[in-house]
């Protein structure tokens, strides 16, 4: 067990403290209560050495249940609020605002703490060196998990009762931080597409279709990936396109597909309809038609595209991200701004898809450009700072620029890959940084770049990059699924094309 675990054993045996509060109370029985937020810089003004308080941060999501959960019921509560504002100097992170610290909260919980999803919880000494985090937290402890205050107040105890113990923790979570080189024997990707396309035929749905158990992803990508290995692969993978159209994945009244069903017999969606997802399921469906010769798939991936267009579309240009009517959720539905990345995926579905999409692809495509130029040119007025674009933001654009007929925006998709790589790519890993050197002069380390969902890694490689770091991206791939049991279809994919067009 590590030294950070063994001290919140510790205090989680030791019971109340002088840091405890009382039992939670229902949330409907008291007023609500407003946590005073700070952001990281106004966080860091304020604790400049003479403050003793250790730093609560938190992430959430705008689409995670379990966030508005949190906010609505934990943070609710006017007792938890008040502790946490007499013993924490509280931030909230905005993935929107605050882009660079979001990625080093997911970077530390998703990567070095192994805990998926939003919401993000970490604790930092005052000199903003972390010293524990975690995932989602119940308001209440819950099937053994410990609930927020449980862990909140550990934490505090950990600080108070033995501050050398927490810097030493924090140390111990910084030496887990830097991304491992690639190991130097590896299996082929011959290999380790044999063992993939195993995996998914094994996880197959023989009696609903799709893959895997309840809640039931799309798995947009191993539908293209099978499409391509034998018979046996490529009867999976139309079985579950098919399922895709049959079942309540999509609505039939306005053609956009869900995020996932709740159950394994696509009956009863999860009521979010992502930007992101219209896109992938759209390219698996024409790719299925023209394997199949079903016109009914290129219309359904027609309508997921109109969808996409129509309700998700921004007067100002671009897109928002997803329209979520799940419990909880903003009156409009309407939710986000799509990422760069996300719609340079959407740019190339749309260019996927044809003439009927020309109009709408090069208005996007436009936007792009637009978008993509202070990354590019710097500053726009003298003094100021210009906007940071992440690998991931850059290279979506350039995969969805990439695929465009006209030459200019291939030039600029390959310009824009070249710079991605100069300012984000680890060449020691083969891995992209999820900020810039310059960006992550004020976070305790550097954080990687995690999908979203897609790889940064797997669209340099599907864009096409020079031999050098396209042999480090193909060995970080490689590692990076050496020993998954399900490994992530789009690497699978990204390095069958690579090993495709290799010389």
């Amino acid at each position: 067990m590590t030294l950070l675990r063994l001290l919140l054993a510790s205090a989680f045996a030791a019971g109340a403290s002088a840091s405890s509060i009382g039992a939670p109370v229902s949330p409907t029985a008291e007023p609500r209560a407003a946590i005073p937020w700070r952001t990281w810089e106004e966080a860091k003004r304020i604790s400049d050495g003479s403050n003793d308080r250790p730093i609560y941060a938190y992430l959430g999501s705008e689409l995670s249940e379990l966030s508005r959960e949190t906010e609505q019921q934990t943070f609710a509560r006017a007792e938890t609020a008040a502790w946490l504002a007499g013993n924490f100097l509280c931030v909230r992170i905005s993935e929107v605002a605050d882009p660079q610290i979001a990625a080093f909260v997911q970077d530390l919980v998703e990567r070095v703490r192994q805990q998926k999803g939003p919401p993000y919880h970490v604790w930092l000494t005052p000199r903003f060196e972390p010293y524990d985090a975690a995932g989602y937290l119940p308001p209440a402890e819950e099937w053994s998990q410990p609930g927020f205050l449980k862990t909140a107040r550990a934490a505090l105890d950990v600080w108070r009762e033995r501050p050398d113990a927490a810097t030493a923790a924090a140390r111990e979570l910084r030496a887990l931080a830097p991304p491992e080189p690639p190991s130097t024997r590896l299996p082929s990707v011959a290999t380790l597409l044999e063992r993939g396309t195993d995996a998914w035929l094994a996880a197959e749905d023989r009696t609903h279709g799709g893959f895997g158990e309840a809640p039931k992803e799309h798995h947009a990508e191993v539908i293209r990936f099978l499409l391509h290995r034998g018979p046996g692969g490529r009867q999976a993978a139309l079985r579950a396109a098919d399922a895709l159209v049959r079942g309540a994945l999509q609505d039939p009244a306005d053609g956009g597909f869900y995020r996932r069903t709740i159950d394994e017999a696509w009956r009863e969606p999860y009521r979010q309809k992502r930007l992101i997802d219209q896109a992938r399921i759209a390219v698996a469906l024409l790719e299925a038609d023209e394997v199949a010769n079903r016109p009914d798939w290129r219309q359904a991936a027609h309508r997921a595209l109109r969808f996409g267009l129509t309700q998700l579309g921004r007067p100002e240009g671009g897109f928002l991200a997803a329209l979520d009517t799940t419990d909880g959720a903003a009156p409009t539905g309407r939710v986000g701004v799509a990422s760069l990345a996300t719609q340079g995926v959407f740019l190339g579905a749309l260019i996927r898809a044809g003439e009927p999409f020309q109009a709408e692809a090069e208005t996007l495509a436009r936007h792009l450009r637009a978008s993509i130029q202070p990354a590019r040119n710097g500053p726009s007025e003298p003094g100021a700072a210009p906007e940071e674009r992440s690998a991931a933001d850059l290279l979506g654009a350039a995969f969805g620029l990439s695929l465009s007929r006209d030459p200019g925006d291939q030039r600029l998709a390959q310009e824009l890959a070249r710079t991605a790589l100069a300012q984000y790519h680890d060449a020691r890993s083969g891995l992209f940084w999820a900020v810039s050197a310059e960006g992550a002069a004020s976070l305790p380390w550097r954080p990687l770049a995690l999908p979203s969902p897609i790889r940064a890694e797997s669209l340099a490689l599907a864009i096409g990059v020079d031999s050098g770091p396209r042999q480090q991206l193909r060995r970080a791939l490689r590692h990076t699924i050496e020993f998954d049991p399900l490994p992530p279809a789009e690497i699978l994919i990204a390095l069958t094309r690579d090993a495709e067009s290799a010389p």
